[in-house]
This record gives structure tokens, sequence and C-alpha cells, in this order.
């Protein structure tokens, strides 16, 4: 996803977080009944699509209301990109709009805001911040469905769990300020 264009990042990182999402509610549900089918969770079902599965999770209080938000964010802008035939660059007013939105539900989170800063003064480092937006919300869901397997799971989901960032502050070290 880093050496990609913005709309690519975009789209197959929102799908990344979608499978992400779906690992962490198949985690939660008791396995379906028909073998090889999953009557909610796949090709046209009731939760087959990410909006969907961030309503449920968020019901079924595997995430939090923020959580829920940043989610529904990233789905607006992989629909904006997956959409419209001419889709702008990440630095574009609309699209800085929501990378900053997205930022401010990471606000307890030292390294996000370090580049919330950086990005004021050079706005061309919109896509890579929103890479780093993108890898942290998978890390969390990711690590969430680790989660479940343990015997006293911790939940709701927070997109500023410490713990579960760790994969992105390694990352974030790595990159060029």
């Amino acid at each position: 996803m880093e050496e990609t264009s913005d709309r690519a990042a975009v789209i197959v990182g929102t799908a990344m977080i979608d499978d992400s999402l779906k690992s962490l509610l198949k985690g939660w549900f008791c396995p379906s009944p028909i073998a090889n089918e999953d009557g909610l969770l796949g090709q046209e079902r009731a939760l087959s699509s990410l909006n969907a599965r961030i309503r449920i999770a968020y019901r079924l209080r595997l995430i939090d209301l923020e959580f829920a938000e940043a989610l529904h964010e990233v789905r607006e802008l992989r629909n904006a990109y997956a959409h419209w035939t001419i889709a702008g660059q990440l630095n574009e007013l609309h699209y800085r709009k929501l990378i900053i939105s997205l930022a401010d539900k990471f606000r307890t989170v030292t390294f996000v805001q370090e580049w919330a800063k950086i990005l004021k003064d050079d706005p061309k480092r919109y896509s890579q911040f929103l890479r780093i937006i993108l890898y942290s919300v998978i890390s969390v869901l990711d690590e969430g469905a680790k989660e479940l397997e343990e015997p006293e799971p911790k939940f709701p989901l927070k997109l500023t769990d410490s713990r579960q960032l760790k994969k992105i502050l390694e990352l974030y070290s790595k990159l060029p300020k």
C-alpha cells in the first residue's frame, strides 16, 4: 500500500479494514450451522457491506462510538475514491477535512498528533499520513480479533488503545519527518 496511488491506497486500505472487521465479527459470532456458507457475513448477506459491519460491531460493543465514526469516515473516503471518475488528491480540501477528522480521533496518541502538526506545514504529506491512519485502524481490529481468544477479552476496542498500536509505532519511527 506504501507505493500505490492515493486512490489505490484508499480502496485497498479500506478493503483490508473491511476484512479485519469481518474477522473480528467472525470471531465473536458462533460458527454458521451450514458448512462453507456464512448466512450473515457472506456476499449479498445481511452483514456483507462495510456500513452494516461497522454498525453491528458498534451495537455489539466490539468497538466504541468514536471508532465506529472513524470507520464511517474511512468508508466515506473510500466511496469518494471508488465511485467518482475524477477523485482528486488527498491534499484537496474535502479529503483534508476527512483526514484531519480521523486524526482527531487519535488525539491521545502522540505520534499521530505529531504527524497532524507536520501536515499543517506540509500538506503534500496527507497521503503518507492517511496510510498511517489506515494501518493503525487495521492493527487495532486485528489485535481485537486476537483478543477474542483471551479468557477475558477487553471490549469495546478503542482507536487510542496503546497496546494495539505497537506495529504502527514501528512504522512511524521509520518514516522521514
